[in-house]
């Protein structure tokens, strides 16, 4: 309870859609400001971390100076940088350039690849010439690890064959057939619960984008 009595009566606003809200929030800010309160003074406080994606765009499109705290940029978070390894992973997976992205998300969820078994994909690769995806067929594996590193290599390969889409449409894809969003399912903690409500604010922004480049940038 509070000890400093009545005070500005709150006011509610409300908005068809997130970006307008958070376009409004930034303004307001800039306005409180301009009057001379102080950026320290002012707090956004938001009820799922999946909120912050647009407060945060808009703030940097306002020019607000802003610190998150006790949690991390959406573009930072766990399952977003995953999703986005997935996408850049898909959109060449031949190119040495993805090796990154197939070091990140290559053993999620768990397929049995150690970090010996990196190690010798990483051997073949150079012996080969090519990415450490396209070197999984040279690799001598254990039987479960192969089978399922070449399940996860032909889903990779697939995703570049479907019909044209959204980015939305194919990171969808993505994370259903590689096993990715069925391993948060399973998982009831809220932490795999966050990681599921920034996948579908992530999904939802991809479809806005007909080619991967676009929102890796």
């Amino acid at each position: 309870f509070t000890r400093k009595g009545a005070g500005m009566r709150i006011e509610t606003l409300g908005f068809a859609y997130g970006s307008e809200e958070a376009e409004a929030i930034a303004r307001e800010i800039g306005r409180r400001a301009a009057h001379g309160a102080a950026w320290h003074d002012i707090a956004v406080i938001y009820r799922q971390n999946r909120l912050s994606r647009a407060i945060e765009e808009a703030f940097i499109k306002a020019r607000v100076p802003f610190e998150i705290v006790g949690d991390v940029g959406f573009w930072q978070r766990l399952a977003v940088k995953d999703a986005l390894a997935l996408l850049s992973l898909s959109a060449s997976p031949e190119d040495r350039q993805s090796d990154e992205a197939f070091r990140r998300v290559a053993n999620k969820p768990a397929r049995g690849l150690g970090a010996k078994s990196l190690g010798e994909i990483e051997i073949a690769a150079q012996r080969e010439g090519t990415s450490l995806l396209g070197a999984v067929p040279h690799t001598k594996l254990s039987p479960k690890c192969g089978a399922a590193l070449s399940r996860f290599v032909q889903t990779i390969r697939a995703s570049g064959r479907r019909e044209p889409e959204s980015v939305g449409e194919r990171l969808s894809w993505l994370l259903e057939a590689t096993g990715y969003l069925p391993a948060l399912r399973a998982d009831d903690s809220d932490e795999a619960a966050n990681q599921r409500e920034n996948l579908a604010e992530l999904i939802s922004l991809a479809h806005d984008f007909a080619e991967i480049g676009q929102i890796m940038e």
